[in-house]
């Protein structure tokens, strides 16, 4: 029998599931193009609600739960590039210890908040420890520059490597798991992954590119 563990996570994280290309403007002299890459972190276990009863009595009370995704860090990209948006209808392949897993997430987890209420009963004398999924990703964003028949990954300004905003989401699913112990401890997880739909490639350096690329990202906090 395998140990289920609190949290999971992937000893890679640079591991991409998934990746989108989405036109942020085009016209004949240039266009901008911006890359989401997706990675899992891992999941959790996050425990909900617990009751130890050491009556002779059964003890019952409603729990409220919450599928929703979050973004966890990075607030302010999710406005302007809408990080937490493309979730729903991803499909994840996974394996632990305890074997291959599989989840596609819906719409009541990943674009509107779904509350529900359940009462929960503990037996006289025992234990309920009661959890709920919570998936952990980063997404990364990049920029491609299609200028003069060229096209260029859009750099930092005055410093090397590649202009880059991150943002860490949870999504908390519609999982939920019960047990008359507290779980504890990390293991290890696996996913099938993708490539990035573009390559970080002949880079540009940011005050290199054009005045509109330059104010169209300063506008967002690039």
């Amino acid at each position: 029998m395998c140990t289920r563990y609190q949290a999971y996570e992937i000893k890679d994280q640079n591991k991409i599931v998934d990746s989108t290309r989405t036109i942020c403007y085009q016209d004949e002299h240039e266009g901008l193009y911006m890359i989401k890459d997706t990675h899992l972190l891992g999941y959790s276990w996050d425990e909900i609600w617990s009751f130890e009863n050491d009556s002779d009595n059964d003890y019952s009370r409603v729990v409220t739960t919450t599928k929703c995704s979050r973004v966890r860090q990075g607030t302010q990209f999710d406005t302007n590039f809408k990080v937490s948006a493309g979730f729903n209808g991803l499909g994840l392949s996974l394996s632990t210890e305890c074997g291959p897993e599989s989840k596609t997430f819906n719409e009541s987890e990943t674009t509107k908040t779904e509350t529900t209420e359940d009462t929960c009963t503990v037996k006289a004398n025992t234990s309920v420890f009661l959890y709920q999924k919570v998936y952990h990703f980063r997404t990364d964003i990049w920029f491609r520059l299609d200028s003069f028949a060229q096209m260029w990954t859009v750099g930092n300004y005055k410093r090397p490597g590649v202009a880059l905003v991150s943002s860490d989401v949870d999504i908390h699913a519609n999982s939920f798991f019960q047990d008359d112990k507290s779980l504890v401890g990390k293991g290890d997880l696996d996913a099938t992954t993708t490539r990035s739909v573009d390559e970080k490639t002949n880079i540009k350096p940011f005050e290199k590119c054009s005045d509109r690329c330059q104010d169209y990202l300063h506008e967002r906090g690039v």
